[in-house]
């Protein structure tokens, strides 16, 4: 499990390339599979620049989650089609 930094009562948050490394997956694949269909919660700065907070990714990766089918999703979409409705309102575009 990873420990969180607090400074001030700012937690650092993970870039999706730090994610990547932690899971072992490519940093696409965490984008695409985790943050864009909303599995993994984070804050899309622009482009393709993510940021997680570590007590979520400790979340995910407690949840023994294979990385390819999740019981708790924790993002805003859940159930079938939801990276559509997501690329519908230009979230992961």
């Amino acid at each position: 499990m990873l420990t969180a930094t607090v400074i001030k009562g700012c937690e650092k948050m993970l870039t999706a390339k730090e994610v990547s490394e932690v899971l072992g997956k490519p940093v696409k694949w965490v984008r695409d599979e985790l943050l864009c269909t909303g599995i993994l919660k984070g804050i899309k700065l622009g482009g393709n620049s993510w940021r997680v907070r570590p007590s979520e990714l400790n979340r995910y990766t407690g949840s023994s989650a294979t990385g390819f089918k999740h019981e708790t999703p924790s993002g805003r979409w859940h159930g079938a089609g939801s990276r559509l409705r997501e690329e519908a309102d230009g979230v992961c575009t």
